[in-house]
């Protein structure tokens, strides 16, 4: 058992490693936005336990390593004016309302929302959504 909660800490941590990183290569309109985006999502501890990816200019969260990424948390897009989080990182023909639309510099009540919108159960494994228990 210690050995999965290793690998599944090495594994997350590598995932915040890599979102980090390709924020920062990103365009200076996307980058300046993403990367203080993703170190606040990095210091709240009910993201930091869940895997970060990104899709089209939106840090997304996943209670699974691999894609496919589980469906049940929220996603931040990134504007050229700001942060807009929306249900799910999913694209359907029928587009959810967001849940909340902050400025830059508007990172806590971004973080906030998020948080409330989280399943209620957190657990996270290694693999993809149909390797859930």
């Amino acid at each position: 058992m210690a050995r999965v909660a290793n690998a599944k800490a090495g594994r997350l941590d590598d995932a915040w490693g890599a979102v980090a990183k390709r924020a920062a290569e990103d365009p200076p309109w996307l980058r300046d936005l993403l990367v203080p985006l993703v170190a606040a999502a990095r210091r709240t501890p009910e993201l930091a336990e869940l895997f970060p990816f990104t899709s089209m200019n939106r840090l997304c969260f996943s209670r699974c390593s691999d894609y496919p990424f589980t469906l049940d948390c929220p996603c931040v897009a990134i504007g050229r004016g700001g942060y807009l989080v929306q249900p799910t990182w999913a694209v359907s023909e029928v587009e959810d309302p967001p849940l909340h639309e902050a400025t830059a510099d508007d990172l806590a009540s971004v973080m906030r929302v998020v948080v409330e919108h989280l399943p209620s159960d957190r657990s996270t494994w290694l693999g993809t959504r149909d390797d859930a228990r």
